[in-house]
């Protein structure tokens, strides 16, 4: 093992620009059908990405908009584990903290209260997280370690694999929750690319990801848990 990732499709608009009034990380626990959570990550041109996640993992994720002009959210989000999307649509409400008041239809039914805890630029995973990596049967060896990500997403930290010697890591998650930290080996064998992101449920933050290497086909595979 020599190279560690964790990342997942969303993307960010981090760059320069003019911050929206409303932008930053909204996040809520709530109850539909099961305990929930949800965090809405409004971008600075009032573009959103946003999860819904459950104690197991991120259940939904999808994109929304904020409108600033008629304070309106409308947002989409889909599951690999439900044919049914939810559907999202609700209201802004400007303060100290800004809010969110959003209804979901369709596969989670639930009108959920969101509160600004978080700045577009920053990311409210900051902390330190144990790493813990398993391997699936005969792909190679697992790990333990330990990641510290900054207010600004900074990651940095050690792994080391079983029976090996530590390895520094270091890599950025943006705000929601994606983003990567590795230490690159010399060859593709060398290389673990892990696929997955952070989620925070009742106010634990924690991430799930799975890993191959990338020389053809994977020698090592497996998943990893990131806890606080």
């Amino acid at each position: 093992m020599c190279c560690y990732a964790v990342g997942c499709s969303m993307g960010g608009n981090h760059g320069g620009g003019n911050h929206s009034p409303y932008d930053g990380t909204y996040v809520a626990d709530f109850t539909s059908a099961s305990d929930n959570a949800m965090l809405v990550f409004v971008q600075r041109d009032n573009s959103a990405e946003l999860t819904i996640s459950n104690d197991a993992g991120v259940d939904y994720a999808g994109t929304g908009t904020l409108d600033p002009g008629n304070l309106s959210f409308i947002g989409t989000a889909t599951s690999v584990y439900s044919p049914t999307p939810v559907q999202i649509m609700g209201t802004v409400v400007a303060g100290n903290p800004n809010a969110l008041n959003l209804t979901l239809t369709g596969g989670v039914a639930a009108t959920v209260h969101l509160n600004l805890v978080g700045a577009e630029d920053m990311t409210i995973f900051a902390g330190t997280y144990t790493l813990t990596a398993t391997p699936d049967p005969g792909r190679g060896v697992g790990g333990t370690g330990t990641i510290t990500i900054g207010t600004f997403g900074d990651v940095s930290g050690t792994i080391t694999p079983t029976g090996g010697s530590p390895m520094s890591l270091s890599g950025t998650i943006t705000p929601d929750g994606s983003g990567s930290y590795q230490d690159q080996g010399a060859g593709p064998a060398d290389t673990i690319v892990f696929q997955g992101g952070f989620w925070i449920h009742n106010g634990v933050k924690q991430s799930k990801s799975v890993y191959n290497s990338i020389d053809n086909p994977p020698s090592s595979s497996g998943a990893t848990t990131c806890t606080q």
